[in-house]
């Protein structure tokens, strides 16, 4: 599969009338996007890749690797390519698309130039990096490019500075030029002001191919990395270039190139060499200045070799001082081992002392766990304690409610022993005990009366018919003297008092009724008493 880009066509060699033939049409052609100066490092390569079509194609946005060659431009390098010998057409193209990145054929070209922006042109020379995008082999130390005009017997020095791709600054090269004669500038209207304040010619020539005209008639080319040196460097003329920088892809190769050194003088010394009278001179004043730096070289070496010697002296006593450190060194060693056991009984010692502590310190832990015991048991014995004193208090307070209910009970009883009542109650019991001794029948019979009301239910009443009909009248006697007996103990302190509380609720009960004038309050006292009792 081809792709198929439709090129508009701007120029041809072949003219706007002429029909390209079968001669024509059976060409290899290759093209290339720019820069100018691109377009001619390729030349090598297009010339053993056997192109002779040779399509510049017009894209000028800088955003493309920062090529930017306009109509113009081609134009003016046609009459250059066409120049060469084997290059048998030129035509310029418009597309503004770079081409390095198709990896499919291109209809009607055979080889796309533009590849060679792949292989890292920052880091390579740019006639290298096109050969390398085909696998090619080419000799840079040779000329390659050709002009039918020889040297002219013009005695001139060729000067190109442009904008871009600078290291040295213009006083640099003003001091380098001062006192030069027939030196031309050579450049673009825009490009003057890289050579104001150097006594030069300025010149701008019609095409390109003039320029090389012009280079090739030089004694000397002086410039930086641009379209002319590349077309100096094509040319092989003595030549001395600034390098920038950064991207030095363009550099001398081959015979009567240099770099400019940093330093005026040495710079002033090459050129004064590179144009002398002949190629041969230079060379050979060239080969002047190598043997004098070969001999500086030599009583250089010589001197490094005393200095090597004084050295070798001087490691020889160092090593003598170091064989004495390494005895000091020995008996150092021998006393850190003594200090290193020293340390090692130091440690045991340090251990079992540890030890010890740890079972001191358990010890210690046993007994403070004891104490926290005795502290938390004496914890609850003070809360005990404290429950036992407010015990203490509150009975403390209800003894003192109890004595003092206790004094109100004496005192209510001696109340009613001091009264009347008491007096006529002391002669009744007198009466009775006199009338009915305790312990005879008679108390009992009595008793029986007072309480025979209270024993006279329907239920009693039932049980003794059934206990009479069952056993004899006797018998039933007996039973009830023996059930009066269980029922009735005759404590006669206990009867007194509940004799005396009885009849003392009556006397209080008739007192009130008379409105004698007695409290009441002593009320809830007997009975909170008799119902105790």
């Amino acid at each position: 599969m081809r792709i198929s880009i439709n090129f508009k066509v701007l120029w041809d060699s072949l003219g706007e009338s002429s029909i390209p033939t079968g001669k024509d049409l059976a060409l290899k052609s290759c093209i290339h996007s720019g820069n100018a100066g691109d377009i001619v490092y390729s030349l090598p390569t297009a010339k053993e890749l056997g192109a002779n079509h040779y399509v510049i194609n017009l894209c000028s946005d800088p955003g493309f690797g920062g090529r930017n060659i306009a109509f113009l431009t081609a134009r003016a390098l046609a009459p250059l390519l066409l120049s060469q010998p084997y290059i048998e057409r030129v035509s310029i193209v418009s597309s503004n698309i770079p081409l390095e990145f198709l990896d499919q054929p291109l209809e009607g070209i055979d080889f796309v130039l533009d590849r060679f922006r792949l292989h890292e042109p920052p880091k390579h020379h740019l006639a290298l990096c096109h050969a390398m995008a085909f696998g090619v082999h080419i000799n840079l130390y040779e000329k390659w490019l050709h002009l039918e005009v020889e040297k002219s017997d013009k005695e001139y020095i060729i000067l190109c500075l442009t904008p871009r791709y600078r290291s040295m600054s213009k006083e640099y090269w003003m001091d380098i030029l001062s006192g030069l004669d027939n030196v031309i500038a050579l450049g673009l209207p825009e490009e003057f002001d890289c050579v104001a304040g150097i006594t030069a010619d300025f010149v701008t020539c019609n095409d390109f191919l003039e320029m090389a005209r012009m280079i090739q008639g030089c004694r000397l080319f002086i410039g930086n990395p641009s379209l002319a040196y590349a077309i100096a460097e094509g040319l092989k003329v003595p030549r001395m270039v600034e390098l920038p920088t950064e991207w030095r892809n363009a550099y001398p190769i081959g015979r009567s190139g240099y770099v400019a050194p940093s330093s005026i003088a040495e710079a002033r010394d090459l050129i004064h060499r590179l144009i002398s009278d002949s190629p041969g001179i230079a060379l050979q004043q060239q080969h002047i200045t190598i043997l004098r730096k070969t001999v500086d070289l030599e009583a250089t070496v010589r001197d490094k070799d005393t200095h090597i010697g004084n050295l070798e002296a001087a490691i020889r006593d160092k090593d003598t001082h170091i064989g004495n450190l390494e005895v000091v060194i020995r008996e150092k060693g021998a006393h850190v081992s003594n200090l290193e056991a020293a340390i090692r009984d130091k440690d045991t010692h340090i251990g079992n002392l540890e030890v010890v502590i740890r079972e001191k310190g358990a010890h210690v832990s046993n007994l403070e766990a004891v104490i926290r015991d005795n502290k938390a048991h004496i914890g609850n014995l003070d809360t005990h304690i404290g429950n036992l004193e407010g015990a203490g208090r509150d009975k403390d307070v209800h003894i003192r409610n109890l004595e003092a209910a206790l004094g109100q009970k004496e005192a209510h009883i001696q109340f009613i022993c001091s009264g009347h009542g008491w007096r006529l109650l002391t002669k009744y019991y007198k009466i009775r005990n006199r009338l009915l001794p305790v312990g005879t029948k008679r108390r009992a019979i009595a008793k029986l009366i007072w309480r025979l009301p209270g024993l006279i239910t329907k239920d009693n009443m039932r049980k003794s018919v059934r206990y009479i009909r069952k056993f004899n009248f006797d018998v039933f006697l007996w039973k009830v003297k023996q059930k009066l007996a269980m029922e009735t103990p005759i404590v006669e302190n206990r009867e007194d008092k509940i004799d005396v509380c009885i009849l003392m609720e009556r006397i209080r009960v008739y007192l009130t009724k008379r409105n004698t004038g007695v409290s009441i309050n002593y009320a809830p006292i007997l009975n909170e008493h008799a119902s105790k009792k």
